[in-house]
């Protein structure tokens, strides 16, 4: 019998135990070649990052990331 082990017989909820909130690899490597081809400010990186990309990306995860702390020349 499915649900044996449940203390009521209320719906659970359906939302994800574990909520993504970091960008995919393949997602990444997009914004990395937008900021390095587009020589973008971090600010417009963020709002092209959450507009097409990942809408729940905040400012300083952007920044946190490895490839954005080499500055290029």
């Amino acid at each position: 019998m499915e649900g044996k082990r449940r203390d009521s017989v209320a719906d659970g909820s359906h939302t994800p135990h574990r909520l993504q909130t970091t960008l995919t690899p393949a997602q990444e490597v997009v914004v990395v070649e937008l900021r390095k081809t587009l020589l973008l400010p971090l600010d417009d990186l963020l709002v092209v990052t959450r507009e097409f990309i990942h809408p729940d990306r905040s400012r300083s995860a952007l920044d946190r990331s490895p490839d954005f702390s080499k500055k290029s020349s």
